[in-house]
């Protein structure tokens, strides 16, 4: 009798397309993803708070827009570090 082979066990990964896809975009296009959160958020606060100085409104656009072109570089950089595609 030959012996039984252990096989090792397959980590696979279930992502869905529409996420995917959304993080593929957001890697091709870090800059543009900084400058629409930024404006997203920016746009959210002058509703909540009904009007913004011009001051107040960079306060807010620069620091979202930076921290949102950040992650977006972040995850390019994982992409290319698992060989993932862009």
């Amino acid at each position: 009798m030959e012996p039984i082979q252990q096989m090792e066990p397959v980590v696979t990964m279930v992502v869905s397309s529409r996420r995917d896809r959304a993080n593929r975009w957001s890697a091709r296009h870090p800059v543009l993803v900084g400058l629409l959160a930024g404006t997203a958020v920016t746009l959210a606060f002058v509703v909540l708070q009904g009007g913004l100085s011009p001051s107040e409104i960079l306060i807010s656009f620069i620091p979202f827009s930076a921290l949102a072109t950040l992650t977006a570089l972040s995850e390019r950089r994982r992409r290319r570090k698992h060989n993932l595609p862009i």
